[in-house]
């Protein structure tokens, strides 16, 4: 290989000849030559330096954004062969566009690397060494056939790693990777076009970019785009290195094209027709530079460029669609066989093998197809694929495949994709669930809809399983757009199916109202309906708890049924189930009693356990907040001993969640933390992070109300360092009060975390988390001083308030802190308050009043607000009566900072010549001192600093 240089005179004549320097050796053809970059310096040298961080551990996430041909795989071809020459290797993996529905795709390559995965002949050494390396690890050891949802290694998956589906497979899908990531001694990854990629590959993406804080992680993306790898990566770069690339100069172009051309000087027109053309874009302006060259309207001969201006100004190639026209036109002037092969190939989508090519082209000799290969290659329109053996190709640009594809007709691309099908399933009858998608994808376009169906019905139900349910959803508007388009009669059972795929997908996006809007759909398909008034509601609860009355004294409670009513009786009790859980998040006590009662009827009908166990916990819960604690606990009993007898871990893992939440709801804190610790384990060794976090959040709350401070925030602490700002809003709502509760305790609220909260409560949320967050908000903002923002959100939330039916535990300190903050504007401000915040503090006291009906916590505050509420209204008496009250509560529901509190306000009722009135208050300050409530002890010295002196001494 050589470099054009500038002509030489040749000494003692008067002419000119051509020079040429000796630039490589290589007798591989497929090798494309390492190209020097064109006005990138500022930005290669930005992204070479952050190789110097490699060396103290410090990594980084980089962006690479820029519109298409713009020079972003250019660029990372230079920092590649720098990041190699400074002794650093690299792994690399790009997507594609059909591949961005196939989950994890994109980190098949990334583990290939690093396992130096071949082929099938590799997978019993990698098995062995993964095994190997995990030995002291028993969950991650356990969770190794999950690696099969990413790369074919042939591990075979046993029972308990079929029982961790959604979330959690996608949590300990993550934990193998990031464990394999770590152990290597690769520290820098490269991965194109993250537009494309499918949901689980990005929520992969930036668990190692939070995670792996050592790692160099370099991504490239299209401007102009809205894809989820767009929205969810925004938040994880905001504070990353973010490289933009601009078009080129007419400078700059002028030297792409004298190289592209291999010329030593190109004219000023034709730099002026191509930058006018292709308005400084790199890829556009090369592909138009060679169109001109291969059409003859420019010549290069011996280096030097010559064209016809009369010729060159009619070209056809108009403005709008240069890029375009200009590729056609280079793919007209190739052979027919060349034009063959390169149009088959862009019907792949992605890379393809040799041996792909010969079923899908088989009117080629092997031999011609390899000449084929070889001439495109040397044209620029094809590229050795670098991350795949036995050998692969791919396009150069995605682009040029794009124009490829576009030129076949629809009788030509429907044999392709039908050929291409058929290879997948031959060549992956082993393996064919990572390629449920693509198999869908050709089948719909080789016309073939039936079978496309199936493919994407299974392609929906697998990502619904791994928690992808981004996907989920896209699969089943397809199947519902696909049966549209063509005519295709499904029948009801089948669709209300995809519903419910939709509905579950809804649900763990936390968007309640699509999901019961879908599972509302199911139900009419299935022929049920949902109650849709209270009446209604009513009516439905009586028969349902009339049902259950017989089936609790029936002998068979199981029905026969035909095989398809039993699968739809069980769907049904499935969607009430859910739905249930969704109205326990909206405090409709009513509604989940109801649709506990619905779920565990049907489930006990068609005789399904897991749906049956659920019921009984359900069930359970929605006794103890409807104020039929006793039959609750039945319940709960009968869930534990069948979840231990025939149910599964998810199941005995829930079933100790849900009784939890029942007893943290009644404060019984000792059952709480015993069911609470029993399912946190539990979903820890499912991999379930998500549901891991509710039960130490939970957890947290309740050694909060226990008045243990220091554990409570030492729990925090590590809760946070699991977080991110995608973390489910659930999730963030509760760990972020509670950061603010304690900090509230101990006297320091911080701004930061107060202004998170108040932007939380303005976004989706449940109505009850709404509460929670603007209630701890207002408070903290009260704390700060911040006392205009602390009424508005009080004002903000009273409306809440009213909504809410149960308020359950933790939730409490939502309808307190409201309370509080009105409380207290009415306490500070004396005589002057207006009439409108005593009506305000009057009515959120009423509905703690409301509220405590059910919730032994919001009793207690109950208590403990009205009484400041009596007493600003002149009724010392009645307030003394409601604080001492209230402290002897929290004394049975040990929560010794409400005890305090009850007891701090009884010291203060009293009169100053009562020597009750100092034992009072020096009780509250030992506990408060005790607790480490700062807040509240300083509030005590500064009022009574008498008191102080004397606590001082003692």
């Amino acid at each position: 290989m050589f470099n054009l240089l500038p002509h030489l005179q040749v000494k003692g004549t008067g002419a000119s000849m051509l020079a040429f320097s000796p630039a490589a050796v290589s007798d591989d053809f497929h090798a494309p030559p390492r190209r020097t970059i064109i006005d990138r310096v500022s930005e290669a040298a930005m992204l070479r330096s952050c190789l110097d961080g490699l060396k103290t551990g410090t990594g980084k996430l980089v962006l690479i954004a820029g519109e298409a041909g713009i020079g972003k795989s250019r660029l990372l071809e230079d920092f590649i062969g720098s990041a190699q020459a400074d002794n650093h290797a690299v792994l690399i993996a790009n997507a594609t566009a059909i591949e961005r529905s196939t989950p994890y795709f994109v980190w098949r390559a990334v583990l290939r690397q690093i396992l130096q995965f071949e082929g099938p002949g590799d997978g019993l050494r990698v098995r062995r060494e993964l095994s190997e390396a995990l030995l002291e690890n028993e969950s991650l050891l356990n969770w190794l056939p999950l690696l099969e949802e990413v790369i074919p290694l042939g591990f075979s998956e046993f029972a308990f790693t079929e029982q961790i589906v959604g979330s959690a497979r996608a949590s300990a899908i993550e934990e193998l990777v990031i464990f394999i990531l770590r152990r290597s001694s690769v520290r820098i990854l490269l991965m194109e076009d993250v537009h494309w990629f499918d949901g689980p590959s990005i929520e992969l993406l930036g668990a190692v970019a939070r995670r792996l804080s050592d790692f160099l992680i370099v991504v490239t993306q299209r401007t102009q785009t809205t894809t989820i790898a767009e929205q969810r990566l925004a938040v994880e770069l905001a504070s990353s290195l973010q490289l933009r690339l601009d078009r080129l100069s007419r400078d700059d172009v002028r030297l792409l094209v004298k190289r592209r051309l291999r010329s030593s000087e190109v004219p000023p027109e034709l730099v002026r027709y191509v930058y006018g053309h292709a308005s400084g874009n790199p890829f556009f302006s090369e592909e138009l530079a060679l169109a001109l060259r291969d059409t003859g309207k420019i010549q290069v001969t011996r280096g030097i460029c010559s064209f016809d201006e009369q010729s060159l100004a009619e070209s056809s190639i108009s403005l709008s669609t240069s890029v375009e026209r200009a590729i056609v036109s280079r793919i007209d002037l190739l052979s027919l066989d060349d034009q063959l092969v390169l149009k088959a190939a862009s019907a792949v989508g992605d890379a393809f093998s040799s041996e792909l090519l010969d079923q899908i082209v088989p009117e080629l000799s092997a031999a011609t197809k390899a000449e084929c290969i070889r001439r495109l290659i040397d044209s620029d329109f094809l590229q050795l694929d670098r991350e795949t053996n036995p050998l692969s190709f791919v396009f150069r640009h995605s682009i040029t495949m794009e124009v490829a594809y576009h030129v076949l007709s629809v009788a030509q691309r429907r044999t392709l994709h039908r050929r291409i099908a058929g290879f997948i399933e031959q060549h992956h009858a082993e393996e064919l669930q990572p390629n449920y998608a693509r198999l869908a994808r050709h089948l719909e376009l080789g016309g073939e809809p039936l079978r496309a169906i199936t493919y994407l019905e299974l392609a929906a139900q697998q990502s619904r399983n791994n928690s992808a349910n981004r996907e989920a959803i896209r699969y089943v508007e397809k199947l519902f757009d696909l049966t549209q388009r063509e005519a295709i009669q499904i029948g009801s059972s089948r669709k209300a199916a995809w519903e419910v795929i939709l509905g579950d997908a809804c649900h763990e996006l936390s968007d309640y109202e699509s999901s019961a809007n879908h599972y509302q759909r199911a139900m009419e398909l299935l022929g049920h309906r949902l109650p849709a008034s209270k009446t209604e509601r009513i009516g439905a609860l009586v028969r349902n708890a009339a049902t259950q009355l017989r089936l609790r004294f029936t002998s068979s409670k199981q029905v026969d049924l035909a095989e398809q009513d039993r699968s739809d009786m069980q769907r049904v009790a499935h969607m009430h189930e859910f739905l249930s859980e969704q109205y326990f998040y909206q405090n409709d006590s009513l509604a989940v009693l109801n649709g506990t009662l619905a779920s565990l009827n049907l489930a006990e009908k068609c005789g399904a356990t897991p749906e049956t166990i659920r019921g009984y916990s359900a069930l359970a819960l929605g006794m103890g907040m409807s104020g039929m604690v006793g039959i609750g606990r039945t319940y709960g009993a009968r869930a534990i001993q069948l979840a231990e007898d025939y149910g599964s871990l998810p199941e005995i893992a829930r079933v100790r969640l849900v009784l939890g939440v029942l007893s943290y709801g009644l404060a019984e804190w000792d059952n709480a933390e015993a069911h609470g610790e029993h399912a946190r384990r539990c979903y820890e060794r499912l991999g379930d992070r998500k549901r891991a976090q509710n039960s130490e959040t939970m957890l947290i709350f309740i050694a909060l109300l226990r008045g243990y401070i220091s554990l409570a925030d030492e729990r925090l602490a590590r809760l946070f360092a699991e977080l991110s700002d995608d973390s489910p809003p659930q999730i963030r709502a509760w760990s972020l009060s509670l950061r603010a509760l304690i900090d509230i305790t101990r006297g320091g609220a911080d701004n930061g975390c107060l202004d998170k909260l108040k932007a939380l409560a303005g976004q989706r949320l449940i109505r009850t988390e709404q509460l929670l967050c603007t209630g701890v908000a207002a408070a903290g903002y009260l704390e700060r001083g911040e006392v205009a923002v602390a009424l508005e959100l009080a004002e903000r939330g009273l409306p809440i308030l009213r909504e809410c039916g149960v308020v359950w535990g933790g939730y409490a300190f939502g309808p307190a802190g409201i309370a509080d903050v009105l409380l207290s504007h009415w306490e500070r401000a004396s005589g002057s308050v207006s009439p409108n915040i005593q009506s305000q503090a009057k009515l959120a006291c009423r509905e703690l009043s409301r509220l405590a009906r059910t919730s032994p916590i919001c009793r207690l505050y109950s208590l403990l607000m009205n009484g400041r509420l009596r007493f600003l209204t002149g009724q010392p008496a009645r307030a003394l009566e409601n604080w001492k009250r209230a402290a002897k509560m929290a004394e049975l529901l040990q929560t010794p900072r409400e005890q305090a509190q009850a007891i701090y306000r009884t010291g203060l009722a009293i009169s100053a010549s009562d020597p009750e009135r100092e034992s009072r208050l020096r009780q509250a300050a030992d506990i408060f001192e005790r607790l480490g409530a700062a807040k509240e002890l300083a509030e005590l010295k500064r009022v009574h600093p008498s008191l102080s002196s004397q606590w001082r001494q003692t």
